[in-house]
């Protein structure tokens, strides 16, 4: 009983403060919800040339192919709510992660992660470009800002290896995010590079073995 009230409450959205679910929402779905179902029945729209478009998007490579295949099975609602709710599950996985390295009592550092999850400073805007920390809306840079926290938290570690394949992963769901991480490996491999030099090579090595087959894909639909 108390289940389904919790996840409608969610789906809705908690305003002040908090964080929730929208669908659809945004210009974007409009754009979006299309190609998701053009993925799924490609013989959808034919001759419009929006299709060309469809082809030639950046979350072609992983994201919404895999949302077109698994509403095959479920509804679109379904399947971009449950990608939704992972997002925020690897969102707060390595928040507790670095939470962890930081806080060696646990029970407090739990406490911690609860207070920022029922914050309301997730859901507002951040003074760059007015991001929203976690998104209502369920897509490929929602999904993909998690998982580079991660790698992040992985950095952080020293776990150069661990951050690579991670960061290597999310190209395949938003290549722009990935780019906008660069940075912060170059920063940390000039300062591990005496203590981790070994390590840092074999990340990047690994790193690139995992981004390869995106560039070539992404290269030959150009």
């Amino acid at each position: 009983r108390l289940v389904l009230p919790a996840v409608s409450l969610f789906a809705r959205g908690v305003r002040e403060p908090g964080y929730g679910f929208q669908y659809p929402a945004g210009a974007d779905y409009n754009f979006l919800l299309p190609m998701a179902n053009w993925l799924r029945t490609p013989s959808l729209y034919p001759g419009d040339p929006i299709r060309d478009a469809f082809v030639r998007h950046e979350s072609l490579c992983l994201f919404w192919p895999t949302v077109a295949a698994m509403s095959k099975y479920w509804s679109m609602e379904h399947v971009l709510f449950s990608l939704c709710v992972l997002s925020k599950l690897i969102f707060f996985l390595a928040i507790g992660r670095l939470v962890a390295a930081g806080v060696q009592n646990r029970p407090l550092g739990v406490c911690v992660v609860i207070a920022l999850a029922l914050s309301g400073v997730l859901n507002a805007s951040t003074p760059i470009g007015g991001t929203i920390i976690l998104e209502k809306t369920s897509e490929n840079a929602a999904l993909a800002l998690p998982i580079l926290l991660l790698a992040g938290v992985f950095l952080v570690e020293g776990r150069w290896l661990s951050a690579a394949v991670t960061a290597g992963l999310a190209v395949y769901i938003d290549a722009i995010q990935f780019l906008h991480t660069l940075p912060a490996f170059a920063v940390f491999a000039l300062i591990d590079w005496r203590e981790r030099k070994r390590r840092i090579v074999a990340a990047a090595v690994v790193g690139v073995g995992i981004f390869a087959p995106w560039f070539v894909h992404s290269y030959r639909s150009l």
